[in-house]
């Protein structure tokens, strides 16, 4: 029924294309890739004859170019053309290559322009990203061109979901996953902090009652030392008291 539906919007999408009162048609999901693709290699040029001051601009402009471009499709692109197509495979490679531009965004974010490897990385990036792009334009675009998906429509929604990431207003899936990944090593830590405090407690605890048990045993010692003594101490008076009613009788 989901297919059906998607042939239907893309049969709707057609017919408003022709019936086009000579307004410009917002573009479609492909149109929408194909001209972040653009944009993308442009900065990738200029950054090459820019001085150091400008690179470090253009970088920015394409780490927050790219982490839009990566949100929505694999948000929404890639999701609905698995859906309609046998294009799983390549969508798979796609995701890998997207793995990998983002831990050099990553990296790139913490950097200066003059720090080094600065330039070492962004030259990766942009060969990985040109690569992913000749494969992307090459089979999924066109794929996608000539499947039963309601681009218009598709593209809408993907149009949306950039202007939030753009804006601040809406970060990528991965970027919630880390946030809750630092919140569950911080509840690691702190549950190991109570471990160790309550270990540490346990030892204390133990080492008081040993110490008490010691002073006990101790003064119990002494207890009977000083009876012992009391009862020799009574048999040598009582001794000595015999002796001396010996003498008198004598």
């Amino acid at each position: 029924m989901a297919k059906d539906y998607q042939k239907g919007g893309g049969v709707l999408s057609s017919l408003r294309s022709l019936l086009s009162t000579g307004e410009e048609e917002p573009a479609s999901a492909t149109q929408m890739l194909r001209e972040d693709h653009q944009k993308v290699e442009s900065l990738f040029q200029e950054f090459e004859s820019a001085d150091k001051r400008r690179k470090g601009r253009i970088a920015e402009e394409v780490v927050a170019a790219l982490t839009a471009h990566t949100t929505i499709e694999e948000e929404i692109f890639y999701p609905a053309v698995t859906r309609v197509m046998d294009e799983k495979q390549r969508v798979e490679c796609a995701f890998e290559e997207h793995a990998l531009a983002k831990k050099l965004i990553e990296e790139l974010r913490g950097m200066q322009p003059g720090a080094e490897h600065f330039e070492a990385k962004f030259q990766v990036l942009t060969e990985v990203v040109r690569h992913h792009v000749r494969e992307e334009e090459s089979q999924i675009l066109p794929a996608a061109d000539s499947s039963d998906l309601d681009l218009q429509r598709l593209g809408e929604q993907m149009r949306e979901r950039k202007e939030e990431v753009m804006s601040g207003g809406g970060r990528a899936r991965g970027s919630r996953g880390r946030r809750s990944s630092g919140r569950s090593s911080q509840a690691k830590r702190g549950a190991a902090r109570g471990r160790t405090a309550r270990s540490n407690g346990g030892r204390r605890s133990g080492e008081k009652k040993s110490q008490a048990r010691g002073r006990g045993t101790k003064g119990s010692a002494a207890s009977k030392s000083r009876a012992a003594g009391g009862r020799s101490g009574g048999g040598r008076s009582r001794k000595t008291g015999s002796r001396g009613k010996a003498k008198r009788a004598r």
